[in-house]
């Protein structure tokens, strides 16, 4: 057994064996509000077949696992960067001013009473 596999096995012995939300969201560096991101991303995959809205729990040994891969991380980076990018995208109207609306139209931007 490696120092490596060795260390996990300890650091485990003080976790329990399944994870909430929050406490995967801070063993894995990510929001809590990422967490389900991921699981929609299929980057993390709940204990079980937990209906949409019960709560979901994570093995820990395989979060750990996880933590250590260079690979899953980055992925997770850019899943959530990718979320939350098309998220604002859908919010800001395009070619428009953000203050005001959409601008053209607009009884705040229009001087027709001038």
């Amino acid at each position: 057994m490696t120092n490596e596999a060795l260390r996990i096995l300890m650091i485990a012995k003080l976790l329990p064996a399944r994870l909430g939300v929050f406490p995967a969201s801070v063993l894995l560096g990510v929001q809590e509000h990422d967490i389900p991101v991921l699981v929609a991303a299929r980057l993390l995959t709940p204990l079980g077949h937990p209906s949409p809205s019960s709560p979901k729990y994570f093995a820990t040994v395989t979060l750990l696992a996880l933590t250590q891969d260079e690979r899953f991380l980055h992925r997770c980076t850019l899943a959530i960067a990718t979320h939350w990018a098309r998220k604002r995208a859908r919010k800001i109207p395009k070619g428009g001013n953000r203050k005001f609306g959409n601008g053209a139209g607009s009884s705040l931007n229009s001087h027709e009473g001038i």
